[in-house]
């Protein structure tokens, strides 16, 4: 991790797209709407967002995401999972929340001191299709 000469911060942002942005100090400060809320991030470095797409939670995993996602009420968690994967570049249904963890794990980590202002897509490809 981060010693405190850079500082780093993971906070939720109210986007519509769930994005959840890692800042680090930059000139970019500007672009972050609202980061001045946070006295310790006072001088961010970087801003990168993480932007899954569809994450093996609740959320996704209940009867009405079912029968919404395969145009049919009582529909199954594989009929689910078949009209989810058909949006996905690579073949899986969804990610796991570990494969967004690991994302934002690296963003706030030193291998990633030199990236800024990328939006990281965890979504199995589905922003290619």
């Amino acid at each position: 991790m981060r010693s405190r000469a850079t500082p780093a911060a993971v906070l939720p942002s109210p986007t519509a797209h769930c994005c959840m942005p890692v800042l680090r100090r930059t000139h970019m400060g500007h672009s972050i709407p609202g980061w001045r809320r946070f006295p310790q991030l006072s001088r961010p470095r970087s801003v990168n967002s993480v932007h899954p797409y569809q994450i093996n939670t609740d959320m996704i995993q209940n009867q009405a995401t079912y029968d919404l996602f395969a145009g049919k009420s009582g529909a199954s968690k594989e009929e689910f999972a078949a009209s989810s994967q058909a949006a996905m570049a690579l073949p899986i249904p969804w990610v796991e929340p570990s494969d967004i963890t690991h994302a934002v794990l690296f963003l706030a980590s030193d291998e990633a001191k030199y990236i800024t202002g990328v939006p990281l897509p965890v979504d199995g490809g589905n922003s290619l299709i």
